[in-house]
């Protein structure tokens, strides 16, 4: 199977950023997987990306998201699923794409925690 992930990015750490390296090096083994990610100002203090990774521009708002978007748009049918880690950057990007073979990954209580973060709480 063929799997494009996407996220804003792994390298600034967390749990979110923790599991998801976990669950691409392992599918990595089995699958072939890429990673379409951000650069930040951290991205080259990871050492070891867990798979082949691409970066589709900055991590700056809103630009990251179109940056994303027009990568997905280029790569969408070489892949068998796109899964998107982030609701930021990654879940906008894939829906501007257009791609439909997606599946998107938002944590425990998404909804909360969108709220959270608009509301700064």
């Amino acid at each position: 199977m063929k799997i494009l992930f996407v996220t804003a990015h792994l390298d600034k750490g967390g749990g979110q950023q923790t599991q998801s390296y976990r669950i691409i090096h392992e599918l990595s083994k089995r699958h072939e997987v890429r990673l379409l990610t951000l650069k930040t100002p951290y991205h080259k203090k990871v050492i070891d990306y867990p798979c082949e990774t691409e970066f589709a521009g900055e991590l700056k708002f809103p630009w990251g998201i179109f940056s994303l978007s027009n990568k997905i748009r280029q790569l969408k049918d070489h892949y068998d699923v796109i899964q998107t880690l982030d609701a930021y950057y990654s879940l906008p990007a894939l829906w501007l794409s257009g791609a439909k073979n997606s599946v998107a990954r938002l944590g425990i209580d998404p909804v909360k925690d969108l709220k959270a973060r608009k509301l700064g709480n």
